[in-house]
């Protein structure tokens, strides 16, 4: 996927900006699970059939039985904050940076949203405190 640009408010949190980013892309997680259901009523077309295409949906609640199937009614179900610790295991609770580690892999999740500075001034970002931000991982923090 091509890196999008967006502006944000200087008042919103990195919390925040994560969940309004991931308020835009649970519909398509929801379809993923639709379709990956083995009850769904999709119907694929002849070129590209997404029940068969898609790979499996990797995503499921902590304490999901992985023999149950998990439908687009489950995903539904869960709450935005729920649906957003779902797919990004480790972010919402800092649990990478407790263990002194990184934000969780990229491949674990489904997108990265990061810092750049573009102002070509040389100020401290309002979020990292660096000068000149480029491309650092955003944070799931309330500050």
């Amino acid at each position: 996927m091509l890196p999008r640009l967006t502006m944000v408010k200087r008042e919103w949190t990195l919390k925040q900006i994560h969940l309004r980013v991931f308020s835009h892309f649970t519909w398509l997680l929801a379809e993923w699970c639709d379709y990956k259901d083995p009850n769904t009523t999709k119907q694929g077309k002849p070129k590209y059939d997404l029940r068969r295409d898609l790979p499996p949906f990797p995503y499921r609640p902590a304490g999901w039985d992985e023999n149950t199937p998990f439908t687009r009614a489950d995903y539904d179900k869960l709450t935005l904050e729920q649906q957003f610790e779902m797919c990004f295991p480790g972010l919402i609770n800092g649990e990478a940076e407790k263990a002194g580690r990184d934000i969780p892999e990229i491949n674990l999740m489904p997108y990265q949203l990061n810092l750049v500075d573009i102002s070509s001034y040389y100020e401290p970002c309002v979020y990292t405190g660096v000068k000149r931000t480029d491309n650092c991982p955003m944070r799931f923090t309330d500050d």
